[in-house]
């Protein structure tokens, strides 16, 4: 019965460790009060030599973002490649990718709809960017999200 009880010890404290640890990564702990509004934010693409970025909000040491919803829409004679969203400055396992909605070519003109819902959160104090990577002349558009705000 004793080895069993100083088994089960290590393992009990282990899983405290990962969970503090957890809370921790996402900048949240555990006895903190927090608040969540809702915020949604449209940003401009700025593009040049084959990729465009949108960078959002700034955050500050005390504010993450829940990202429920990521939508950019590109136009003009550009081919989509690729696109991405992550936290900047970069965040470890934080790069998910953009899925083409849907795509249309009226007259010599592609529109591009990418999204995606991540269900994600933007650890406090970095920022929301996405890339969108591209080939031929330079193309424009918007980026967008929804999600919460949240303050500790």
């Amino acid at each position: 019965m004793s080895n069993q009880k100083r088994s089960a010890a290590p393992a009990r404290r282990s899983a405290a460790v990962l969970t503090l640890f957890a809370l921790a990564a996402c900048g949240l702990d555990a006895a903190g009060a927090a608040t969540r509004v809702p915020f949604q934010q449209q940003v401009a693409l700025s593009c040049s030599a084959g990729y465009c970025s949108a960078n959002f909000v700034d955050l500050p040491a005390n504010q993450a973002l829940d990202i429920e919803h990521v939508w950019c829409e590109v136009f003009g004679t550009a081919t989509v490649t690729r696109g991405i969203i992550g936290a900047d400055p970069a965040a470890p396992f934080f790069s998910i990718p953009l899925d083409v909605g849907w795509f249309r070519i009226i007259g010599t003109t592609r529109f591009y709809n990418l999204e995606v819902d991540p269900g994600m959160r933007v650890p406090l104090g970095k920022r929301l960017k996405a890339i969108i990577d591209y080939s031929g002349p330079t193309p424009g558009g918007n980026c967008s999200f929804t999600g919460f705000k949240i303050t500790v």
